[in-house]
């Protein structure tokens, strides 16, 4: 899900912290590699529109773009604090 405040867009990508216990390591290491791929897919697609933005011109001037990293998982693994600042920055609290 993507988020527009004002002008700032913000690209959300989720990912989950850990396997749960008991998966062979293939099966982790498969996972680890798919939340690097899409990692690297939402951060070329924030440096593509950085680019588009900085080169916009009149009434489309002026935009922001971020990426913001929401992580979940399983026993306790989810920082409060940094998805607290993540809603915060979001404008959502």
């Amino acid at each position: 899900m993507n988020w527009i405040v004002g002008k700032m867009y913000f690209r959300n990508d989720s990912k989950r912290a850990a396997m749960p216990r008991g998966h062979p390591a293939e099966l982790v290491t498969v996972q680890a590699n798919c939340v690097s791929l899409g990692l690297w897919r939402s951060l070329l697609t924030v440096k593509s529109l950085e680019k588009v933005a900085g080169e916009a011109n009149g009434e489309n001037e002026g935009w922001k773009v971020r990426l913001i990293i929401f992580v979940g998982g399983t026993r306790g693994s989810v920082d409060a604090q940094i998805f607290n600042n993540n809603l915060k920055e979001l404008g959502v609290v």
